[in-house]
């Protein structure tokens, strides 16, 4: 995470939007008007990086490690139409897109540790070009993951992310309690009185299947027509069954909510297959994932995404059954003279 999140995608933003400026494609105050007007979607929302300083690019790029990577991971969407693809700081941009998605894959082959490699080389060959000052060492610890991948495997599962989160809370417990004195022992007794509520709740010891938000009692044929039967052939009943509705829930400890999108598979070994999640349902405490399938109709090189075309045929899916259970969110782009709905993914799939 430190070298990543709060190391290279900074400087690649930095030298980037500090490039663009420079070659006068846009202005800051342009870039942080249409940050502020960009549309995130529901699952970014929670990381909304915040504007630009006017004291940029004397001042590094504010923001937490989850606001910069939202950040990195839309700037494609927020002010790629405005840069040209000859663009060398746009070049290194993408490079770093690429790179970034095979260090945080959950999963990597043989063959996508000698891609990060190569990625990693024109990278760093290109940020030292454009601007040798801005290369620090963590930019040279970067160089060292594609072996460490090949003994240790992906470097995702050995990062301290969750260690960080989990250390937020601690921390607003030592600044919200306001003594110092003995500041561990507070903390710790905190804590255990936070396991110890934690422990004796009801479902300490249940399943994970939790709807996060009110449950509606529904009839079957109350959804949309085309979807009566694939819903009653899923629960094997009739579309007079009522079913319950639910907005969000957390199945199979992987957090499902409407309008999410999830890879279904992979295609021709680089082609994702989505699904756009439109209802979550349930039976006698069987649930079924209810949507549609999106097909990948071009890659978008400009834009590190996916263009997506919904299929007109519905489908439930049991949960567990999405390649990758991070949920994507789709966005619109104008391309032609119609908006295109566009996917960027969150790492990089198998192969």
């Amino acid at each position: 995470m430190h070298d990543v999140l709060e190391g290279v995608i900074p400087i690649v933003l930095k030298v980037c939007l500090r490039g663009l400026i420079a070659e006068k494609i846009f202005i800051l105050k342009v870039f942080n008007d249409r940050l502020q007007q960009f549309r995130f979607g529901h699952n970014d929302r929670k990381n909304v990086p915040p504007v630009i300083p006017l004291s940029f690019p004397k001042s590094s790029i504010p923001g937490s490690a989850a606001q910069i990577w939202c950040l990195f991971r839309n700037l494609a969407f927020i002010i790629g139409y405005l840069v040209p693809s000859s663009s060398k700081y746009w070049s290194l941009y993408i490079l770093c897109r690429k790179m970034i998605e095979i260090i945080f894959a959950p999963s990597v082959t043989v063959s996508q540790i000698a891609y990060l490699d190569l990625l990693v080389s024109q990278h760093h060959t290109l940020l030292l070009q454009l601007t040798a000052e801005d290369f620090t060492p963590k930019c040279h610890y970067v160089t060292h993951y594609p072996r460490l991948m090949s003994v240790y495997g992906p470097l995702r599962h050995l990062w301290c992310m969750r260690f960080e989160n989990y250390h937020q809370y601690l921390k607003s417990v030592a600044q919200s309690c306001g003594n110092y004195k003995n500041i561990c022992r507070t903390l710790a007794d905190r804590n255990q009185m936070r396991k110890c509520m934690e422990q004796s709740g009801r479902r300490c010891l249940q399943g994970d299947e939790c709807p996060h938000v009110l449950q509606t009692k529904i009839l079957i044929y109350s959804l949309p027509c085309s979807l009566h039967q694939p819903v009653a052939r899923y629960f094997e009943c009739l579309v007079k069954q009522e079913v319950v509705s639910v907005k969000s829930a957390v199945l199979g400890g992987v957090h499902y909510a409407v309008k999410d999108c999830f890879v279904l598979d992979v295609l021709d070994g680089d082609v994702p297959v989505f699904f756009v999640l439109s209802h979550i349902l349930s039976v006698d405490g069987i649930w079924g994932l209810a949507g549609i399938l999106a097909f990948s109709s071009q890659y978008l090189t400009h834009y590190h995404a996916y263009s997506i075309k919904r299929d007109s045929d519905w489908i439930v899916l049991t949960f567990g059954t999405e390649l990758s259970h991070h949920a994507l969110d789709i966005y619109r782009i104008q391309m032609t003279a119609l908006e295109d709905e566009v996917v960027a993914l969150r790492h990089s799939l198998p192969c």
